[in-house]
């Protein structure tokens, strides 16, 4: 069952859900569908890298305060192999928890495959 989340109606759009979240880490998912692949038949890049933010934003709001600002400022993302059908996961890591900045490690699966591996840098603003 998805976690509770704030309204993003982007997430809606690609079919994101927040499965879970603890501490500093987190799952996001998504099925793949018509709507998330490219003309060859795969999962577009955008929604992969999407996906990834999700999971690296719903990390870091694991550790944070509620009403902590979040927001990437670097993503690098190495994609391993192409998928068309199936169910995505994507799991978000923390690896450094700063007052300014947090460093996420990510990973999306298929079938218990590896798809996309890398590394986000959220910017962190402190709830006033």
């Amino acid at each position: 069952m998805p976690i509770p989340t704030p309204p993003n109606p982007f997430r809606k759009l690609i079919g994101i859900e927040v499965a879970q979240r603890s501490g500093g880490t987190a799952i996001c998912e998504a099925e793949i569908g018509p709507n998330l692949l490219q003309a060859a038949g795969i999962v577009h890049g955008g929604a992969l890298s999407a996906l990834f933010d999700s999971a690296t934003v719903e990390a870091a709001r694991g550790i944070y305060p509620e009403g902590t600002g979040i927001a990437t400022i670097e993503m690098n993302l190495n994609f391993v192999r192409p998928v068309a059908s199936g169910r995505l996961v994507a799991t978000g890591t923390v690896e450094h928890s700063g007052r300014t900045t947090a460093v996420v490690l990510a990973r999306i699966t298929c079938n218990d495959k590896l798809i996309v591996t890398g590394r986000a840098t959220l910017s962190i603003t402190q709830a006033a």
